[in-house]
């Protein structure tokens, strides 16, 4: 490299690349770090702060203070240390597993690196560090073609592969994704194809973990009151009623999520979310625990709502969460005997349960014939304005 050439690095490259001139340079740099990868050197901090593009276009990787040589001496980092660049490193780096990091660590900050080229972005930024942190180890980045709709399909099937979680699911080797960047800039489909169904319903889950975690949480306890409904055999007019407020549910689960990734006040719509979210649950506990059947395994919902809120990473919220939680219970307090014993029908099953006993004990009097039975039975019979024979039952009159 010439000295005295002038250079600069990727990131001072304002706003989104081509799509075909971020194919070609991350095809170049894909090259240099294949190289590396063949004599067993694992570069663990590319960004593009370390990528320098000289005056005649040549790219150049740099900074290797943190580079690591495979299999020589002493590992240089201990397990649990954080060593890399937040936005760009791979979730088994930003975890802290020194061990686990290969190769295929390298694979995922190129995927950054070309993330950034097609949006003007890494794929995670937030303006708190800890929650960058957490988005590397747990999120999923939002597709390219979200930020820029001029991204193609297949760059994009190619950034995401390099992007993965799982170690084992991204590129097996820098030489197989320049490979795929070859292919893309000769307009041929990539070798990895399309994402299947499974994948992509993955990927959305863990890019929207607070939504998928509310919709799925809505979902079930819909099933629940359906398996009560057909067991139980409640009327039409009930039965749309519950699923109505399960619609109305997931209708503002779905308007808190777009508010908040909209609204300059975040942590206000975090808490009118978490609000709702109760105010919701205890309205389907009051109206659902009618007779014949209670409803008792939705109770659930209260601690579930509780772990949901700790997905904002708010410790404030999730106290707020408990309280109201705890304050809506009480407050179906005086109700409880839906939530003990089911229904005021049930009482009443319960009483003439009672009713068969007294009665049952009254025959179990010893007394010296069975004509004296029967006439004492029949006494109570007639004097009794309550008990009846189909009270008693077919045992106690036998």
């Amino acid at each position: 490299m010439d000295p005295t050439a002038r250079r600069s690095s990727l990131d001072a490259v304002h706003g989104p690349f081509d799509a075909r001139q971020a194919a070609q340079c991350l095809s170049v740099i894909g090259r240099a770090i294949e190289y590396l990868h063949e004599h067993k050197i694992i570069h663990r901090d590319l960004k593009p702060s370390n990528i320098l593009l000289a005056a005649d276009g040549t790219l150049y990787v740099t900074d290797f203070g943190v580079a690591k040589a495979l299999g020589v001496g002493r590992p240089q980092t201990e397990t649990g240390a954080i060593v890399g660049t937040l936005g760009y490193m791979a979730p088994e780096q930003a975890g802290g597993q020194s061990s686990e990091i290969s190769t295929r660590s390298d694979i995922y900050r190129l995927g950054a690196i070309l993330f950034e080229l097609l949006t003007g972005r890494p794929p995670f930024r937030n303006s708190n560090p800890l929650d960058t942190l957490m988005q590397v180890i747990q999120g999923e980045p939002p597709r390219p073609s979200q930020l820029n709709p001029t991204v193609p399909q297949s760059l994009e099937w190619i950034c995401l592969k390099c992007l993965e979680k799982e170690p084992h699911n991204r590129y097996e080797s820098a030489a197989a994704l320049v490979d795929d960047l070859e292919r893309y800039l000769r307009d041929e489909p990539p070798r990895i194809g399309s994402p299947g169904i499974t994948q992509s319903i993955s990927r959305w889950a863990r890019r929207e973990p607070t939504l998928a975690a509310h919709l799925a949480a809505v979902a079930s306890s819909s099933v629940i009151v359906q398996v009560w409904y057909m067991f139980y055999g409640r009327g039409l007019p009930y039965h749309l009623t519950v699923m109505g407020i399960f619609a109305a549910w997931a209708a503002v689960v779905a308007f808190w999520h777009w508010l908040l990734r909209r609204a300059s006040g975040a942590n206000v719509v975090r808490f009118a979310w978490a609000a709702s979210d109760v105010f919701f649950l205890t309205l389907m506990l009051y109206i659902a625990a009618d007779p014949p059947e209670p409803l008792g395994p939705l109770l659930i919902g209260y601690p579930l709502l509780i772990v949901a809120a700790g997905l904002f990473f708010r410790v404030r919220l999730v106290t707020f969460m408990t309280v109201t939680c705890l304050l809506s219970y009480a407050a179906l307090a005086p109700h409880s005997k839906h939530f003990v014993c089911g229904s005021e029908g049930l009482y009443d099953q319960l009483a003439g349960c009672q009713i068969e006993i007294d009665a049952a004990a009254v025959l179990a009097v010893d007394v010296p014939t069975r004509e004296r039975d029967a006439v004492s039975l029949q006494n109570i019979l007639d004097s009794s304005d309550i008990l009846t024979a189909d009270a008693v039952g077919p045992n106690v009159v036998s």
